[in-house]
């Protein structure tokens, strides 16, 4: 198996080293469906920061990856692409509404051009000389011309009530779509891709307002011991249960976001260091409380902890340095025991 160290004596050669992805995947048992393949191709490349990052730290704890652990991470990571393709597809259909709906305005137009025209050769006719006999052309193009206007008018009304209805469903899909887009599938918060965007307006606001930003960086302790103990099923229920302790747990404009794996972030725009380490401390001690129960066999599962790094925005540092100063705060944590809080 190709460990992360030999990573960079990899041929550079796309064909040599998509054999070598799935030969890896191979002696690793995990089955190279597309999922998987994009999953382990990003990570033996090393050009996925995170997702390496993410996969290192497992593997280091449990070498046996199984096929539901990097499904879940494909989830975590690249989900986001299928919601973009949907969002692609639902926005194509929308402009094909307001296409349709343009041309059915510009055939009305028509209509309106041509009975002008009858209404105007009716009016020549009748500042003229002329019998009841030669009004009579006249008169029928211009009766005509208005039970077409009216068919047309009746038809395009019904176009448009049809179009109303399909363009605002269309954008109702369009917001669920991107919702989903910035939401984590497995614990319903924000995923990655949000976290990004939240803590760039989060940074931007406290930089134009002058005012504090904190970010804490929370693991579950020994996790992959948990889930090698009780299964990935059950391990699926404990991060659902995180996320929605922290949910439970924020306020305002604060963001709980699932950053990858078993690691969690809380963004707190217009909060102090101090109030930061507050609420870490609040969850850390919640979560030790809780106990864990099989709902199935009712037995105790014992219980998680969690170690928390947290800082606060230093002005003019950017994202990346912010992230990295809340994970070396959570390492400390790791390094001092666990179940901790740790400031920077």
């Amino acid at each position: 198996m190709i460990e992360a160290a030999e990573l960079t004596t990899l041929e550079n050669t796309p064909h040599v080293f998509a054999i070598s992805v799935i030969n890896d995947l191979s002696e690793r048992n995990i089955t190279p469906t597309p999922e998987n393949y994009t999953v382990w191709y990003c990570f033996m490349n090393g050009q996925h920061t995170a997702l390496r990052k993410d996969i290192k730290a497992r593997l280091k704890s449990n070498p046996n990856m199984g096929d539901s652990e990097i499904a879940s991470l494909f989830e975590t990571y690249f989900g986001v692409a299928d919601h973009n393709k949907a969002i692609e597809s639902i926005t194509e259909h929308l402009i094909g509404e307001l296409k349709h709906v343009l041309d059915n305005l510009s055939d009305v137009n028509g209509i309106s051009g041509s009975y002008t025209e009858s209404l105007e050769a009716l009016s020549s006719a009748l500042s003229g000389e002329n019998n009841q006999a030669d009004l009579q052309p006249a008169i029928n193009a211009v009766a005509q011309a208005t039970r077409k206007m009216a068919a047309e008018n009746l038809t395009l009304g019904s176009q448009l009530t049809i179009s109303t209805s399909e363009i605002t469903q269309l954008k109702i899909d369009l917001e669920e779509m991107r919702l989903q887009a910035m939401t984590d599938g497995l614990t319903g918060i924000a995923n990655r891709k949000c976290f990004d965007i939240e803590l760039e307006n989060a940074i931007q606001f406290s930089e134009q307002e002058k005012a504090p930003v904190c970010l804490l960086m929370l693991d579950i302790d020994h996790f992959k011991i948990f889930n090698d103990t009780h299964g990935h099923q059950i391990g699926d229920q404990v991060l659902k249960l995180l996320a929605d302790i922290l949910t439970d747990s924020v306020k305002g404009r604060d963001t709980p976001a699932r950053y990858g794996g078993e690691e969690f972030t809380i963004i707190l725009p217009e909060t102090e260091l101090e109030g930061a380490i507050g609420l870490a401390e609040a969850l850390r001690s919640r979560i030790v409380r809780r106990p864990l129960v099989n709902k199935l066999t009712g037995l105790s599962m014992g219980k998680i902890t969690i170690s928390v790094g947290a800082t606060q925005f230093i002005p003019a540092e950017s994202s990346e340095d912010f992230i990295a100063r809340a994970d070396k705060a959570l390492y400390g944590a790791k390094a001092a025991g666990r179940d901790q809080v740790i400031a920077v």
